[in-house]
């Protein structure tokens, strides 16, 4: 199924931005893998939890860098790496990740959406990846200019 296997895909391109492997899905149980795209069909939120969460949670839960996609409107799709973390352990923001590709200014005007809503310019992004993932374990933010 080709759904199917472009779901897998993107789970598989997540993992390995999180992780720094795909090994997590690839590694997955063929049932566990079923239960998994069967959940999405069924829209069953506690089956398909009860097998992404193994995706998202590390054995010693520092995510390497944040799978998420940038869209607005006339602009090609922005992804890079970025690591939820500066040195020293504290955790990014938002607004780190918008200055990557904003300037201070830009920042100040445009409106953001996950999921329909606007999260603040402070909030970490290790906990919108942890809790604001689409289905494939991307976190998917809409530019609004």
């Amino acid at each position: 199924n080709s759904l199917e296997d472009f779901y897998t895909s993107m789970l598989k391109e997540s993992d390995y931005l999180r992780n720094g492997t795909a090994k997590k899905v690839m590694n997955l149980p063929k049932d566990q893998t079923l239960l998994l795209w069967q959940s999405i069909w069924n829209n069953s939120y506690t089956n398909f939890w009860s097998v992404n969460k193994k995706l998202l949670i590390s054995e010693n839960n520092i995510m390497k860098n944040i799978p998420f996609k940038l869209y607005s409107i006339g602009s090609p799709v922005l992804q890079c790496l970025f690591d939820p973390f500066m040195p020293g352990g504290k955790e990014k923001t938002l607004k780190d990740l918008f200055s990557v590709f904003f300037t201070d200014e830009k920042i100040e005007t445009i409106m953001w959406k996950i999921h329909g809503i606007s999260p603040p310019l402070n909030t970490s992004l290790a906990f919108l990846a942890m809790t604001m993932t689409h289905a494939d374990n991307f976190l998917h933010i809409i530019i609004i200019e």
